[in-house]
């Protein structure tokens, strides 16, 4: 086109006119197509002709100085202003359009209606042009409003009284305390937790739900999380994991390749190269022992630490029993003595009465070969009586059946019956003489103490009240299903066929002695069991005010009901005397407010929240859930409809174990374990997730704090945590310690 436009003056034309119009309008025609292709590129990103792109390019290098500038002189300003991109794209187009003139001139004997045709096809140009750099200052000036990030030496103010600690974490000790109002200097943030500096110079970790930066979001500051902890202890450095209950040992971890181990070393040879904390500032963190605290002190020193426990009890008169792989074992407070009694291999599990240990040692199906010389189920009670074989019970009765586990984890398939007088067992039964890899008999057998057996099938069909029955499962699944009752009643649910060839859905109650009681129907379409009560609570005095996503737990007596409205992000309470529900007051400054109403983000599936409770007369504490993460967890007050919401220290998780939440006798302490999502304190490199279990009064406030390491063969950090944490039977003292039980679950598999 160019080569055309070139040699259109010196055609012969016949009409002077013609030619003028000709090349008018294919010069026309040739700068529409060049700013065509100009833009297509601009917007693709390729290179541009430097009569557009160049001023474009020109007025970013102009303003992002400026907004380097005005980030580092004031942390929180804000990107350059409208009106200053618009002066640079004035500029711009400026430029633009006196470079086009010179460059695209018309010829000099093109006059009269060319000259106006040219003015015409300039102005085009000159649009074209400013529509190109418009669209350029457009884009600058929304990359140019993201706010800033990794900002740091930010003005801050306390909104709540807050604890400065000596590092990000509750279990880390208290340093200084700010009042509401005070100014603080923001340096970085590390999982929740800001490193401020206050007064003369002075510095320290607050929540960042404490402190109030302006405009500035916790995702804008710069993050950084604490150094880690390093330890100097006989020629060698050590990652550092805390210390001892007792107050004697730094718990140090070794990586050696691939593996790690907890070590313990004594305090007083341990140099801790470190310039910010001290050995006596470390959290305690317990490992695999059993440890036992003043039941109103969990400091450093007051732990007295007692042998390792699979399982252990306090007992109503205040003696801790336990037993471990090899032994039975009581504590004496009053005393401070330790009795020993060794009991035969096995998993065992305590009765709830304490009389009893119920100990199997079984080959799990499939792996017969690789049994244990032994095999048993032993009922062996602690008061001296001879002990109970199931085994013997079976020759007696002429049985020549032999008996494994199930299932290859036999925590869930061993249970106590509330009244402590059966112990029930999913295992499978064959003959002795069966081949091994034949599948046994499902079935859940119920040992009673004085030796009676009772079965119950799991996958056979057996025949009850004249219904063949089997019982149900939405899928083929390897649990048992038949479960013990608060008033020891064992009951499944069955899908029954009769002679008529119907199905029947029902639930079938019997003694543990074998005997039937009864049928309840039931709905296997019936999937939310948790939802039964929603159309009562709406019926109350006050349920018109609920929202369409409810959770609900109910006391143990079920007269009370804490309701959490998942849409409105408020609680209520449900007083089944007087059919009212109430709201519950939370505590009217807006840090806690906040964390509740933003603990629930409609973003999310909604059905996957859930609601963790434990009560204690007409308190409750409860942990909101979703899916696997703590959003909120509240403390409760039914009688008086006031709450508030504990501060756990940035996000987290539940742990699954005994007594993972609970009140202490008198009501006055809860304690609640969980797991940081971001753990940030730096005590060790390479060291695994370690929970914490932090203890709350009535109020909320926050009053001890522990750390906590799974541990497998005695040293080895494991992946999974299984420990158990309670409060003696009148509260002067409280244990917690390490349950492996068999260890399956307890602890990674390693080759």
């Amino acid at each position: 086109m160019v080569l055309e436009l070139s040699s259109c003056p010196t055609r012969v034309v016949g009409n002077l006119f013609e030619l003028r119009y000709v090349c008018i309008c294919m010069r026309v025609l040739c700068l529409c197509g060049v700013f065509l292709i100009v833009i297509v590129v601009s917007a693709c990103g390729g290179d541009e002709p430097a009569s557009v792109s160049e001023p474009a390019t020109q007025s970013q290098r102009a303003s992002a100085p400026l907004a380097r500038q005005e980030t580092q002189g004031h942390p929180a300003a804000q990107a350059p202003t409208p009106s200053e991109v618009g002066d640079h794209a004035s500029d711009s187009r400026t430029t633009a359009a006196g470079e086009d003139e010179r460059e695209e001139a018309p010829p000099a004997e093109v006059s009269g209606e060319a000259e106006a045709e040219s003015e015409s096809e300039q102005q085009s140009s000159d649009a074209v042009v400013e529509d190109s750099v418009d669209v350029e200052a457009e884009k600058q000036e929304l990359e140019s409003a993201e706010p800033p990030q990794d900002l740091t030496e930010l003005p801050g103010t306390v909104v709540e009284d807050a604890d400065v600690r000596v590092r990000p974490g509750l279990a880390w000790g208290v340093i200084d305390r700010l009042e509401s109002g005070a100014s603080v200097v923001v340096l970085h943030r590390a999982g929740g937790w800001y490193r401020v500096r206050y007064g003369a110079e002075l510095m320290g970790w607050v929540r960042a739900t404490m402190l109030d930066l302006g405009g500035v979001e916790e995702w804008q500051v710069l993050e950084e999380a604490a150094p880690p902890l390093i330890a100097e202890w006989r020629g060698e450095e050590y990652g550092v994991m805390g210390q001892s209950a007792d107050g004697t040992e730094v718990r140090l971890l070794e990586v050696s390749g691939e593996s790690t181990r907890i070590i313990g070393a004594p305090i007083d040879e341990v140099t801790l190269l470190a310039d910010d904390v001290t050995l006596r500032d470390l959290p305690i963190l317990i490992g695999d022992e059993t440890v036992v605290f003043p039941g109103d002190d969990f400091g450093v020193g007051q732990g007295k630490i007692l042998p390792k426990a699979n399982e252990w009890m306090w007992l109503p008169w205040g003696w801790l029993l336990a037993h471990n792989d090899t032994h039975i074992w009581q504590w004496r407070p009053e005393t401070d003595e330790l009795e020993f009694v060794a009991r035969p291999p096995g998993f065992a599990k305590l009765s709830p009465d304490g009389r009893y240990l119920a100990i199997a040692n079984l080959c799990t199906w499939g792996w017969i070969s690789l049994c244990e010389p032994i095999q048993h189920v032993t009922v062996l009670p602690l008061d001296g009586s001879p002990p109970t074989s199931l085994f013997e019970q079976l020759r007696r009765r002429g049985a020549s059946t032999r008996v494994t586990w199930y299932y290859w984890v036999p925590e869930g398939a061993m249970e106590w019956s509330p009244d402590s007088s059966t112990v029930v067992l999913y295992v499978g039964t064959e003959e002795e003489d069966a081949p091994d890899d034949e599948a046994p008999d499902s079935i859940s057998l119920v040992f009673h103490v004085d030796g009676q057996i009772t079965r119950f099938e799991e996958w056979a069909e057996f025949q009850i009240e004249g219904l063949t029955c089997r019982v149900f499962r939405l899928i083929d699944d390897w649990t048992h299903h038949w479960a013990i009752s608060e008033d020891n009643v064992i009951s499944a649910e069955l899908q029954c066929g009769n002679t008529d060839g119907d199905t029947l859905f029902l639930e079938a109650r019997y003694t543990l002695s074998g005997r039937f009681l009864n049928f309840v129907d039931f709905d296997p379409r019936d999937w939310d069991r948790g939802s039964k009560g929603i159309d009562l609570l709406r019926s109350a005095a006050g349920g018109a005010a609920l929202g369409d996503e409810l959770i609900i737990d109910w006391s143990p007596s079920e007269e009370l009901a804490l309701v959490f409205d998942l849409t409105g992000a408020t609680a209520w309470t449900y007083d089944a005397g007087r059919h009212e529900l109430e709201a519950v007051e939370f505590e009217l400054n807006d840090p806690p407010q906040s964390r509740l109403r933003h603990a629930i983000e409609l973003g999310d599936d909604l059905r996957a929240f859930w609601m963790l409770s434990t009560w204690h007369g007409k308190q409750v504490g409860a942990a909101i859930q979703h899916v696997w993460s703590i959003r909120a967890y509240l403390l409760i007050d039914t009688a008086t409809g006031v709450g508030t919401v504990l501060d756990l220290g940035g996000p987290a998780s539940y742990p699954y174990w005994p007594g993972s939440q609970s009140w202490n006798p008198t009501g006055t302490e809860h304690h609640i374990a969980t797991r940081p999502s971001e753990p940030t304190d730096g005590l060790a490199v390479g060291a695994p997730g370690t929970h914490q279990l932090l203890s709350f009064d009535q109020s909320g406030g926050l009053v001890g704090a522990l750390k906590i390491a799974g541990l497998c063969e005695g040293s080895v950090p494991a992946q999974f945590l299984r420990h158990q944490a309670d409060w003696s039977p009148k509260g002067e003292w409280f244990a917690i310690g390490g349950i492996e039980l068999s260890g399956l679950a307890a602890c990674t598999r390693r080759e």
